[in-house]
């Protein structure tokens, strides 16, 4: 709050520091409608800070106080922590009427407020502290309703008038459900990772993964597929893993780490301080040899940052990588990676590290309860449409443009097909379709297509009037919200229960979001009728491998392995609520 910017300006701004961990997309959708607040603004590089502007200039100990309860209500609501409150605060001290309680927990909280807003009635207390805008911190899994609350039920009827939307699919809730699927080796990883971030230092070390200016990265699907070899890589060496993404923005407009356990969170945001270019580059391995001696020397640095590049377009590579992660997690036997394919646990790992921003959030919520889609009971069908395999598509795959009347004839079989194969496999669920063109989904969900057997279907999807932006193609005059499609049909996938899935690693990421559970491939590159055994690679000993290598050696390599329900079928599987347990035995 410098002096010049209160005497020139007729705002004034106040900056809030969030720990590591802090669902600040959701802080900052609240915050954002308390009557005194004009605007928020995130960092470039990372959201642990918020610049706070005020809508007029004011007193300072007024500000203060505005500011000391908006931090209290943070840390408390959105931390999910207890905190000891001193009376003798002199922030506090400058209210009328401070709150005489010393002790407030994530589960008391709402009821010491509620008091506190009831005997404060005076102008000041209410700019701080508007009924509206609270919370019951405690919420209820339920379907999505009609409001897009999902059944988060407020604290008090005649107070709390607006409810967070929320996701059956996403979230702490499922964040603690996969942690516990998930080997021993990556849960004391992910613990050990949280306890760095919480109290990071000087002397944290950080292995990045990034992708900046005009180097062509992938799309999403293909820089997250190499995420699980990436989590091997940096849990032997250890380092600390973050993703810093500036292309087309950082992954975090999009994403944020929830809370899995005791307040415990894989924050995967990487420090203010990272520069765009690091020095010391690791990767573009093809070996195991390779690979170990890559280990060692990250090892034996001080670098704060180093940067690891598995290869997001090479498929082999990738899938060579991936299988080392299988290698090191199942016991027995392991499943084959192929093509654009992604893990069986790829739903776990990403619920322990990602859900969907607040705004994301909403946008799905609403997405599904007007489509009428519950978790698990729907199918979806993805088409690439854009997909180069023809030449003319290569200058149209990144940057759009599809004339959908000039390519109709091309893609009508394809697209039929998708939807007869998510219907072979799902028979009688609706199905939710999705494209890399707009004008390709407009026409699916306004015909019926025919399935075989004499039936039709009519799949679902929102109407939109713009096609989705691919996050690897050049678009300057793109906003943050323009990829939010994209990322919304990703999602959307990950919560069915089956995935009908052809070209690219897209759909492949959405079917592994959903466990990899049922899927089906309806073209590789050509159309490909269903029944076929595409999704059928088979298991490899994960016995193989000698001794005496980094990545198989420890005692903890060999213990708390899990099986592989696909290679080891005489196992009892026990599905957890929405069926994303799928190891078996822990």
């Amino acid at each position: 709050n410098p002096p010049s910017l209160a005497s020139k300006a007729t705002t004034v701004s106040k900056i809030i520091h969030i720990r590591p961990g802090n669902r600040v997309s959701k802080v900052q959708s609240w915050l954002l409608q308390t009557s005194t607040i004009m605007s928020i603004s995130p960092p470039v590089t990372r959201h642990d800070t918020l610049v706070i502007t005020f809508k007029q200039k004011m007193r300072r100990n007024r500000r203060k106080l505005i500011m000391s309860n908006l931090a209290l209500m943070i840390l408390i609501v959105y931390c999910n922590i207890s905190i000891s409150i001193n009376s003798q605060l002199h922030s506090i001290q400058d209210s009328l009427n401070p709150i005489k309680v010393t002790e407030y927990s994530h589960s008391n909280f709402s009821s010491a407020i509620n008091s506190y807003v009831t005997n404060n009635t005076s102008a000041s207390a209410s700019a701080i502290i508007p009924p509206k805008v609270l919370f019951d911190p405690a919420i209820s899994i339920g379907d999505n309703t009609a409001d897009g609350a999902n059944e988060v039920h407020g604290i008090n009827s005649t107070i709390a008038t607006e409810r967070l939307p929320y996701l059956t699919m996403y979230g702490d809730h499922r964040a603690e459900i996969s942690f516990a699927v998930l080997p021993k080796w990556l849960q004391t990883y992910f613990d050990w990772h949280s306890e760095q971030t919480r109290n990071s230092s000087n002397i944290t070390k950080y292995v990045v993964l990034t992708c900046h200016g005009t180097k062509p990265c992938g799309g999403i699907s293909d820089r997250l597929r190499p995420l699980p070899f990436c989590l091997l890589h940096a849990s032997l060496v250890p380092r600390v893993l973050c993703i810093h993404w500036t292309k087309p923005f950082g992954l975090e407009n999009y994403l944020t780490p929830p809370m899995y356990a005791a307040g415990r969170t894989v924050d995967w945001r990487c420090p203010a301080d990272i520069p765009l270019d690091i020095t010391r580059k690791f990767g573009n391995c093809q070996s195991v040899n390779c690979i170990e001696e890559d280990i060692k020397r990250m090892r034996s640095i001080n670098d704060k940052y180093v940067s690891l590049y598995v290869g997001c377009r090479s498929e082999a590579r990738i899938n060579y990588h991936n299988n080392l992660f299988q290698l090191h997690t199942y016991t027995h036997e392991a499943p084959i990676i192929i093509k654009w394919q992604f893990i069986d646990l790829t739903g776990d790992i990403f619920r322990v590290m990602f859900e969907p921003v607040l705004a994301l959030t909403q946008s799905i919520n609403d997405t599904m309860t007007s489509l009428g889609l519950k978790e698990n009971e729907y199918a979806s069908a993805h088409v690439r449409s854009r997909y180069p395999i023809k030449t003319a598509l290569r200058k149209i795959d990144k940057q759009g443009g599809l004339d959908f009347g000039y390519w109709k004839e091309y893609l009508l079989p394809i697209i039929n097909n998708a939807v007869s194969c998510a219907n072979h496999i799902a028979m009688n669920s609706t199905i939710y379709f999705s494209s890399d063109n707009n004008e390709v989904v407009n026409d699916t969900i306004t015909r019926d297509i025919p399935v075989g057997g004499g039936m039709q279907v009519r799949p679902v999807a929102m109407h939109r009037d713009k096609e989705p932006l691919h996050s690897d193609g050049i678009n300057p005059e793109s906003q943050i919200s323009d990829f939010f499609p994209m990322i919304e049909d990703l999602l959307i996938m990950g919560g069915g229960s089956c995935v009908a899935h052809g070209v690219g690693s897209f759909g492949a990421f959405g079917a592994g979001l959903s466990g990899n559970r049922c899927r089906s491939i309806h073209r590789g590159p050509n159309v490909l009728a269903c029944p076929n055994t595409r999704t059928e690679h088979g298991c490899e000993s994960v016995t193989k491998f000698n001794k005496g290598k980094i990545l198989f050696d420890s005692g903890l390599a060999r213990h708390g392995l899990i099986t592989s329900p696909r290679c080891y079928r005489t196992k009892v599987i026990t599905d957890v609520e929405s069926n994303h347990n799928k190891t078996g035995n822990v």
